[in-house]
């Protein structure tokens, strides 16, 4: 062991003003809600408008 101390790295950006990161935390979560809404719209384009069957592939309810 050499004594150097260990490097730690945060995952995590530092933001000055805690508006950026609630303003980034809405902007990722609708930009998430538009991926979904793409992928089902098309799931169902795929199956003909089948709830059932567009559901069943991407694994979830039938009434999302």
């Amino acid at each position: 062991e050499t004594g150097t101390p260990p490097v730690r790295i945060s995952m995590h950006e530092h933001h000055d003003d805690p508006q950026d990161v609630e303003h980034a935390e809405v902007e990722e979560s609708l930009s998430l809600q538009d991926k979904e809404k793409e992928l089902i719209r098309k799931a169902l384009t795929k199956h003909r408008n089948r709830r059932k069957a567009a559901a069943q592939e991407l694994g979830i309810s039938e009434r999302t």
